[in-house]
C-alpha cells in the first residue's frame, strides 16, 4: 500500500449518496479534500495529510486509518490505483555490483558513533549510491548510440557506431573501457539522464548532485568522464526557504498548536537555543550535554538546579558537518523543558539520569537519531497549519527542523549582534572570530544574553530578572484578542487558548 500511486478520477460530490452513505463522516472530509485529476503517492498523503484530519499522536493509528480511507475511496470509484513499476535491480543488490562496490569503499561514511541508523548507507555514500541507483534504472529499457568495437577474423576488428543497452550502469562502464571509445557518446547519455523531464521537477543544487555522483563513479573506478554542467541553466534556482518567514511567533504555535509532548518540546526548544542541526543535537548534545549541564550547576540533581539565576548555561560540542568545536547556550526556557522531561524520563524508565547515557529517548527507550527530530519537526508543523499557511502564500517548499537555526541567527542579527558572531553561534567557523573567543569565551555569553528575552518566549525570564511585567501583559493581550475575535473566529479563540496554557498564565 505504501508504494502505491492514486489518481482522483472522481470528487465525492460525483458519487451518489447510497454509496457515501456507507463510510465515516471523517472519511468523506478525507476524501472531499481530494481534487480530480490529481496524483498522489499514498504513502506520502498519508504522512503529510492525515494528521490534519486527527487529534491522535498515534503515527500508526493516523496510518492505518489514511490507508483505509484510501481504499474506501478506492471502492467508492473515485481513486483510480496505480502500483509503482518494480526496480530492475533492488538497491541492496545494486550496491553489491563489483564496480559500484569499489566506487563506494572510497566515499566517506557517517561520522556517527553514539547512534545507530537503519538506513543500508550513510553519509556521502548514501547520497552517491542512490544518485547512481537512479541512473541505472533509467538506463533501462534504452538503446543508445555508442562506438563499439567488435573482432573479426585474423585478428582484425571493426568499429562502429552501434546502437546499444545496458543492463546496469557498471555495463556502461565496461564499454567505455575499451580502446578508441568515443567519450562524447557517453557524455551525451548522462547528460541527456540529467535534462529528461524526470528531473524536471528538481531544483538546479539537486541535479548537480546527481551529476557530480555519476561522474565519480567513472573516476574513482579509473575511468574518468569528466565534463562541465551547469544545472542553472535549464532547472530552478530558486530558494523558497529564503522566502519562509519561520519567526519566533510559527515556533511558538510549532509547539503549542502543533501538540507538542514533553519530549518534543525540549527538543525543539534545545535544537533553537543552542542553534544545532539534527545530526549533531542527535549524535553529539544528546549524549555530551549532560555532563556539562551537571557541572555547571554542580549537582545531578536536575530539580535543584538554580535556573532562575545560573542561565544561560553553556555547552560545548563540535559539529557533525564542519568538525568546528564551539559554544552555544541554553536559555532557562530550555532549561526548564530538560528539567520537565527528566521527570517524565524518569517515570517512563525508573532511571536516573547519567554520564554515557542519551539524554533524548524515543518511545522504544532509544537515543533518538536525526530521522526522528526531522519527522517530529514536520509532524508539529503540519498539526499547527505552518505547512499548509506557506503552501497557500504560494512557497512549496517543505518546512524543515533546520529552521530552528536560521531562526536563532535572524534573532542575533535583530539584536545588532554581528554577522560573524551569529554564524559562530550556529557552527559556522570562522577563523578570526574562533580564536577571539577561545581566549575571551565571556563575550559569547554577553552576546547570548542579549536576545534572552526573545528566546524565553514561554517563560519571559529575562523580563523577570529585569524587574518587568511583560508576561502580565502578554496575557492581557492575548485575552484581549481573544475575546474580539470570540464573535468572528471560534478557532482563533481555541489557539489562544492553548497559548495560554502553555505560559501556564
Amino acid at each position: 500500500m505504501g508504494n502505491t500511486t492514486y489518481t482522483v478520477i472522481k470528487t465525492i460530490d460525483d458519487i451518489d449518496s447510497e454509496h457515501t452513505g456507507m463510510i465515516t463522516e471523517q472519511c468523506k472530509k478525507v476524501l472531499s479534500s481530494l481534487h480530480k485529476g490529481e496524483s498522489f503517492e499514498a504513502r506520502k498523503f498519508v504522512k503529510e495529510e492525515m494528521p490534519r484530519f486527527t487529534n491522535s499522536a498515534n503515527a500508526r493509528n493516523v496510518a492505518n486509518m489514511g490507508y483505509r480511507y484510501l481504499r474506501d475511496g478506492k471502492k467508492l470509484g473515485m481513486l483510480l490505483e496505480q502500483p509503482k513499476e518494480s526496480k530492475s535491480i533492488s538497491f541492496e543488490e545494486f550496491i553489491k555490483l563489483d564496480s559500484v562496490a569499489y566506487w563506494i569503499s572510497q566515499l566517506s561514511s557517517t561520522k556517527f558513533k553514539n547512534i545507530k541508523c537503519n538506513t543500508i548507507l550513510h553519509g556521502t555514500q548514501a547520497t552517491h549510491g542512490y544518485h547512481l541507483w537512479a541512473f541505472n534504472e533509467w538506463l533501462q529499457s534504452r538503446s543508445f548510440r555508442c562506438r563499439n568495437i567488435r573482432k573479426l577474423e585474423s585478428n582484425t576488428f571493426s568499429m562502429n557506431d552501434e546502437d546499444v543497452t545496458f543492463d546496469t550502469v557498471q555495463d556502461m562502464l565496461e564499454l567505455y573501457k575499451m580502446p578508441n571509445s568515443n567519450q562524447a557518446d557517453y557524455i551525451k547519455i548522462i547528460k541527456s539522464y540529467l535534462l529528461d523531464p524526470i528531473n524536471s521537477k528538481h531544483k538546479a543544487g539537486y541535479i548537480t548532485s546527481k551529476h557530480a555522483s555519476i561522474l565519480s563513479y567513472f573516476r574513482e573506478n579509473d575511468y574518468p568522464l569528466e565534463f562541465k554542467f551547469n544545472s542553472k541553466n535549464k532547472f530552478d534556482t530558486t530558494n523558497n526557504q529564503d522566502e519562509i518567514a519561520f519567526g519566533i511567533d510559527e515556533f511558538v504555535d510549532l509547539i503549542t498548536l502543533g501538540g507538542a509532548t514533553i519530549t518534543e518540546k525540549a527538543v525543539m526548544l534545545v535544537k533553537l537555543h543552542r542553534g544545532l542541526d539534527a545530526s549533531t543535537l542527535a549524535e553529539n548534545f544528546n549524549f555530551y550535554a549532560w555532563e556539562q549541564m551537571v557541572s555547571h550547576f554542580g549537582t545531578e540533581d536536575h530539580q535543584k538546579w538554580e535556573i532562575e539565576t545560573k542561565c544561560p548555561v553553556p555547552i560545548k560540542l563540535t559539529r557533525l558537518k564542519s568538525d568546528f568545536s564551539h559554544t552555544g547556550f541554553l536559555e532557562y526556557d530550555a532549561v526548564k523543558a530538560i528539567q520537565d522531561y527528566l521527570d517524565y524520563r524518569f517515570a517512563k524508565t525508573g532511571e536516573r539520569m547519567s554520564v554515557e547515557k542519551p539524554l533524548f529517548l524515543n518511545k522504544f527507550g532509544k537515543a533518538i537519531n536525526p530521522r526522528w527530530i526531522s519527522d517530529k519537526f514536520t509532524k508539529l508543523a503540519i498539526k499547527a497549519r505552518l505547512i499548509n499557511s506557506f503552501e497557500t502564500k504560494g512557497m512549496r517548499t517543505k518546512l524543515g527542523s533546520h529552521e530552528c537555526r536560521d531562526l536563532l541567527k535572524t534573532i542575533f542579527l535583530e539584536h545588532g549582534i554581528s554577522e560573524k558572531a551569529s554564524e559562530h553561534f550556529i557552527g559556522h567557523k570562522s577563523d578570526s572570530y574562533s580564536k577571539q573567543h577561545t581566549v575571551y569565551a565571556e563575550g559569547l555569553e554577553e552576546n547570548y544574553k542579549k536576545i534572552s528575552s526573545t528566546l524565553n518566549v514561554f517563560s519571559n525570564m529575562s523580563s523577570h530578572r529585569k524587574g518587568k511585567t511583560e508576561q502580565s501583559k502578554m496575557f492581557e493581550e492575548l485575552k484581549e484578542k481573544s475575546h474580539e475575535t470570540l464573535k468572528d473566529n471560534q478557532e482563533i479563540k481555541q489557539n489562544v487558548e492553548k497559548i495560554l496554557k502553555y505560559l501556564k498564565i
